[in-house]
């Protein structure tokens, strides 16, 4: 009973957005909220992946093809056998592959004052992220220069968990899409018995007007990459499943867009 009772509160979220759908293709909430659930059930689909797949559409062959938040979870446990748990905490995962995190970083509980004082003097702005959440849930962007008294500020995070990261400068063409937030594309790839490795697929997320991040939970759109191409394919979605051409504050037109630099993302 307690794995339904947490469906339904799911679902209750998205009460709203299925209602818009429902009028949309002509059918009743209580019809959809039903189908919502066996989906979740049945499937592993959260309701955010019900909305922005479209599952109402299909039939039960179709939906056996995505890959769910619980296929997903299956997935990560059969070809990522050899990472530890710990590599889900931020710092932990930047402590080892280091080598390849391009950018300036402190982790608070690790580091001195006078390691903030000089993590602060070079990157005049960064970004607060808590080392253990997900969806964007507490992210900040911090002014070096509003800092006025650096022992309240280190005080107001004691015993808190994070990360100063320094700020990413973007290529003009991704900050074009949206200047307030990093926008990063995902790249799925899996590697196979030989070593060989398969990219699978890929999309760019982009946030919104003065959003700080671009993750789908906060609001953001993603869009389709063609893998061989590096152009973007479709309209975006975001986690109310409208869909979106341009960019809906800036204008920018996102199908046709070519990804800069995308064999040396490849």
């Amino acid at each position: 009973m307690g794995k339904i009772s947490q469906i339904f509160k799911e679902i209750k979220k998205y009460e709203k957005v299925l209602d818009l759908q429902g009028e949309k293709y002509n059918c009743s909430i209580r019809k959809l909220k039903l189908d919502c659930f066996l989906c979740r059930f049945f499937h592993g689909a959260l309701p955010e992946q019900y909305v922005s797949f479209e599952m109402w559409k299909m039939s039960r062959k179709e939906r056996k093809t995505f890959i769910t938040s619980r296929r997903s979870a299956k997935l990560e446990k059969i070809f990522n056998t050899a990472v530890d748990n710990d590599i889900h905490y931020k710092h932990v995962f930047y402590s080892v592959y280091k080598d390849w995190i391009k950018r300036d970083w402190i982790y608070l509980p690790n580091a001195s004052k006078k390691d903030v004082v000089n993590f602060l003097n070079r990157n005049e702005e960064c970004i607060l992220k808590p080392t253990r959440s997900s969806k964007g849930h507490g992210i900040k962007k911090v002014d070096a220069k509003n800092i006025d008294n650096l022992d309240l500020f280190l005080e107001s995070l004691n015993g808190q968990n994070y990360l100063l990261e320094g700020f990413i400068k973007q290529h003009p063409v991704i900050k074009s899409i949206n200047e307030s937030s990093v926008n990063s594309l995902r790249v799925v790839s899996v590697r196979d018995k030989t070593g060989e490795v398969h990219i699978v697929g890929a999309s760019i997320k982009v946030g919104r007007k003065d959003m700080v991040v671009d993750n789908y939970h906060a609001g953001a759109i993603q869009y389709p990459i063609n893998v061989e191409t590096g152009v973007v394919v479709g309209a975006g979605v975001d986690i109310n499943g409208n869909k979106y051409s341009y960019h809906p504050n800036s204008n920018v037109k996102m199908i046709g867009l070519e990804i800069p630099n995308w064999q040396s993302v490849i």
